[in-house]
């Protein structure tokens, strides 16, 4: 499976992955406009806002663990929340006591 990297650091990187480069926003339409499979990005990131505000979010799994952290950053830090809408579309419940929360943006 190739792999994508964003990055403002690396020039560049190894083992079947790909420099996404300085544009992510035009680097990720190029993906989105070739032929294939879905595009996964895990865990959370200022990458996230980047690609919300573009509009390049079909779908959001956000995978909720029954722990409490005090400090940290928020996912939507840096995120214009008033023009971001999400509708709930699925959640799983695990055995574990965490869930999975699935959302489209509207």
């Amino acid at each position: 499976m190739p792999k994508y990297v964003a990055s403002r650091s690396l020039t560049e990187v190894t083992w079947n992955a790909t420099l996404l480069g300085p544009d992510i926003v035009v680097a990720i339409e190029r993906l989105q406009a070739q032929p294939g499979k879905d595009l996964i990005k895990y865990g959370t990131s200022r990458l996230d806002a980047t690609l919300l505000q573009a509009r390049l979010v079909d779908e959001l799994r956000l995978w909720i663990m029954p722990v409490a952290a005090g400090t940290g950053r928020r996912l939507f830090e840096d995120i214009d929340t008033s023009s971001l809408k999400l509708r709930l579309t699925d959640i799983s419940r695990l055995a574990n006591n965490s869930a999975i929360l699935t959302y489209v943006p509207t």
